[in-house]
């Protein structure tokens, strides 16, 4: 028999409803939501695929500690994972959705010793295989890789003979093989696999190399692996290439002994970097094709000269750059050439700023920036001056959520009250818009402010729980799930019924349907974005899953690990686009 997972709460029935509510704008009519929670949701359910650990095992608190499936990766539709106990036992499992289908396959007892806390890890995906880093006592950390049989899952080999282990960095994909770097003693080597042993080489070893620094990946006809390595006594910088073979491995070009590299990015099937050599007081953008005569410099930008951000805009590349002497981030554009290396513009009054992120939009870049003492900018640009304007300012506490078709949406804090408010500005005009203010039930109570636990998006519409404390102690009194579009009429709260507990926050998981995910203190829903297409998932387990997560979509079908009771967590599936919410039907 499962026994029963039950959420731990501490409520104190004197303080609930304490306090006056404001009535708010956008709260329309009154919230249904434990209405809305009691509707099962037809045939659509989670699906519990099946156990991972012994039957007889007993889970424990803190369910932090609990081992659970991670590390959730797609290989070609199939699903690998592994499971770690905090004894040292760790097992590679993969999964095609059904428990017949759901195999083991490399079970690793815990060491004798001291072992890391994770002992599988870097999964990576080539073509059919996955590879992975595998802790063993006897030969340390090295690499492995599984064909999806438990006869194909194994050592590659023991690269650094005994126990020591390797210390690899950067697996990738190049040309259907893995490429990988080893930080040997001594100096860095480059590596190929095709998940065979016989098929692990090593390309290049530059004994001298004391530091690496990745380029980027070309995927052009013939795929190009772009980094850079510091070489010899001096730490010359220099760029190499290579295909993934011995013979398409070489230099590229050589810079000064002094000279860094900053912000590679691929484009157009080359690559743009920065170098800056401070010896000789430059910092120059570059292009390289991978080749010596397709390796030039495009722009000098000046010695103090520093990027605070880039972006890829209408098949060009842009930076934003802090200069001497400019009271405000410049606005630099290339198509990869010299000719098409340009400054577009000068962001009056944004020095010392930094950019919080960008969002892409119908041809433009909306760009927020975070000027000290003043607060967040929104400027918009289309990569020419004309189209480069600031368009507002926001509150210096607000919480940016990102932009819908036409507006700016955050949170910030009440003037006046322990309360957060919804607002939005007008991308045309710039003028600002109270959505709504989130409730706060305990807002009579001193010291117990509302904070954001989690923020998630979905078919268009931002996604918030918000949380309130207890001011006695670590101890969470209420959660609520909001939802907003950016308008008045769509900033509604959901759900009341999340989880208080402090080991875990509900989960929010965009299914890519328009729907999200999230779970309760009684199982698992699902949202649209209203009230009526907020509703439960049923589940196929006696017991309704709880501390969801991660949690990965592959295909039609969302996976995630789940806890219902003994043994433990297991792993769970839901069949997106099923007949849950108004968003489905």
């Amino acid at each position: 028999m499962r026994l029963r997972t039950w959420w731990c709460t501490f409520v104190t029935w004197s303080l609930v409803g304490c306090g006056v509510q404001e009535e708010t704008a956008g709260s329309g009519p009154p919230l249904e939501a434990e209405e809305s929670l009691s509707r099962a949701c037809g045939p659509a359910q989670v699906n519990e695929v099946t156990t991972l650990l012994p039957p007889d095992r007993q889970w424990q608190s803190p369910v932090s500690l609990e081992p659970r499936p991670e590390s959730l990766t797609e290989v070609q539709g199939t699903l690998y994972f592994r499971v770690e106990e905090h004894a040292g036992d760790a097992t590679l499992w993969k999964s095609d959705g059904t428990a017949a289908g759901t195999v083991a396959l490399a079970r690793l007892p815990a060491p004798g010793g001291a072992a890391p806390e994770q002992r599988l890890t870097h999964f990576t995906p080539v073509g059919a295989k996955l590879f992975l880093q595998v802790f063993q006592p006897e030969t340390g950390r090295e690499l492995w890789a599984s064909d999806g049989s438990p006869s194909g899952t194994r050592l590659l080999g023991d690269l650094t003979p005994g126990s020591d282990g390797s210390t690899l960095s950067d697996l990738g994909a190049l040309n259907g093989a893995l490429s990988f770097f080893r930080h040997a003693p001594g100096g860095i080597e480059l590596w190929r696999s095709d998940g065979t042993p016989s098929g692990t080489d090593r390309l290049l070893r530059v004994a001298a190399a004391t530091a690496l620094t990745p380029g980027q990946t070309l995927r052009s006809a013939a795929e190009l692996r772009l980094f850079f390595l510091h070489e010899d006594s001096a730490k010359r910088l220099r760029l190499w290439r290579t295909d993934g073979t011995a013979r398409g491995t070489r230099p590229v070009q050589a810079f000064a002994a002094d000279a860094s590299v900053e912000h590679a990015h691929e484009q157009g099937g080359a690559m743009l970097f920065f170098v800056r050599e401070p010896a000789a007081g430059r910092f120059r953008l570059w292009r390289t094709d991978g080749t010596l005569t397709g390796t030039t410099p495009l722009r000098e930008l000046g010695a103090g000269a520093s990027i605070a951000h880039g972006l890829l805009l209408n098949d060009e590349r842009f930076f934003l750059v802090h200069e001497p002497g400019q009271k405000g981030l410049r606005l630099w554009g290339t198509d990869g050439t010299t000719q098409g290396t340009r400054l577009v513009t000068h962001l009056e009054g944004t020095g010392g700023s930094h950019i919080a992120g960008h969002h892409l939009q119908d041809g433009t870049a909306l760009l927020r920036v975070v000027v000290p003492g003043a607060g967040t900018e929104i400027w918009r640009t289309d990569g020419t001056r004309e189209g480069t304007r600031r368009v507002g300012a926001i509150d210096a506490s607000a919480t940016v959520l990102g932009f819908t078709g036409t507006a700016a949406v955050w949170l910030q804090r009440h003037a006046h009250a322990p309360r957060l408010e919804v607002w939005r500005m007008d991308l045309a005009t710039g003028l600002h818009e109270r959505l709504a203010a989130l409730t706060n039930p305990h807002e009579g109570l001193e010291g117990a402010f509302p904070s954001i636990q989690r923020v998630a998006q979905a078919g268009g519409r931002f996604y918030v729980t918000q949380s309130i404390y207890a001011p006695w102690g670590p101890a969470i009194i209420d959660v609520r799930l909001w939802v907003t579009d950016g308008t008045v009429e769509g900033t509604r709260e959901l759900s009341t019924e999340l989880s208080m507990s402090t080991d875990h926050h509900s989960a929010l998981f965009d299914t890519g349907t328009g729907q999200l995910m999230f779970d309760t203190r009684s199982g698992l829903s699902i949202t649209d974005g209203t009230v009526e297409g907020t509703v439960p998932l049923t589940s196929s387990s006696p017991n309704a899953p709880s501390f969801p997560g991660p949690f990965l979509r592959l295909g039609d079908t969302v996976y995630f690990s789940a806890l219902a009771g003994n043994p433990g967590f297991t792993l769970w599936s839901y069949p997106v686009g099923s007949t849950c919410g108004r968003a489905a039907r």
